[in-house]
C-alpha cells in the first residue's frame, strides 16, 4: 500500500504559500515546499486526497477544524526559556525599573504584557519570572497584573497551559529559579523527570 502522496507542484505550493502568508503573516520561501510536503504527507494520505483537493477543503472549512490542524502542521514551535538573553536584559534594565517607579508614584495600577507567538510557553513564563515581583506592589494583584500568551498553534497552547517540561527544556535555568517556580518530579520506573510550573505563576 502506498503511504505517501505526490509532492506538490510549484503551482500547488504557491496557493498554500499565499494562504500561510495572508492568514498567518509568515514569510515562506520556495524551500518551504519540502516542509509543506513533509508536514502534510500523512494527513493527505489519511484523507485520500491530493494537494488541490486539500486546498479546497481548507478554503471551504466552515468548522475551522481542518484549517486549525493545517496551522498546527505548518507552524514551527522553536522556543526555550530565556531564548533571547539580550531582550530580557533590556527588560530588567529598562522596563522593570520604569514600571516600579510608576507604581511607587501612584501613576500605574495595572500591568499588562503580551507574549505573541508564545509556542509552548517558555518565553511567557520567563517573562513572568522576571516581572512577577511587580505584581506584589499592586493594590489589586488579581486584576492588576496579567500576561497574555497567544499562539496560532493550538497544540502548543495546550502544552503551555500545562506548563510541564523535561530536563532538556530547563537546561538554561538556574537552581534558584527551578526551586522557586517549579515542582520537580524525579524520574521513576514508569516516568521521566519533569518540572511543572507552580500554580501561582500560571495564574498571574
Amino acid at each position: 500500500m502506498q503511504s505517501s502522496v505526490k509532492k506538490p507542484t510549484d503551482e500547488q505550493y504557491a496557493k498554500f504559500k499565499a494562504l500561510v502568508e495572508n492568514q498567518l503573516g509568515l514569510d515562506w520561501s520556495r524551500e518551504k515546499k519540502y516542509l509543506l510536503h513533509g508536514r502534510l504527507n500523512t494527513r493527505l494520505f489519511e484523507l485520500g486526497i491530493n494537494y488541490d483537493e486539500y486546498y479546497e477543503l481548507l478554503i471551504k472549512d466552515r468548522s475551522n477544524r481542518e484549517i486549525e490542524l493545517f496551522y498546527n502542521f505548518v507552524t514551527t514551535n522553536k522556543t526555550e526559556f530565556y531564548r533571547e538573553p539580550a531582550v530580557f536584559n533590556w527588560i530588567r534594565e529598562n522596563i522593570i525599573p520604569a514600571l516600579r517607579e510608576e507604581i511607587v508614584n501612584g501613576l500605574r495600577e495595572k500591568i499588562r504584557f503580551w507574549s505573541a507567538g508564545c509556542s509552548t510557553g517558555e518565553e511567557a513564563y520567563s517573562l513572568s519570572f522576571e516581572t512577577q515581583a511587580l505584581a506584589g506592589m499592586l493594590s489589586d494583584v488579581s486584576n492588576g497584573y496579567k500576561i497574555l500568551a497567544t499562539d496560532i498553534n493550538t497544540q502548543a497552547l495546550v502544552a503551555a497551559n500545562k506548563g510541564i517540561y523535561n530536563q532538556e527544556d530547563i537546561k538554561n535555568l538556574s537552581h534558584p529559579i527551578l526551586k522557586k517556580y517549579f515542582i520537580h518530579t524525579p524520574s521513576s520506573e514508569n516516568m521521566i523527570t519533569t518540572y511543572m510550573i507552580k500554580d501561582f505563576i500560571k495564574n498571574l
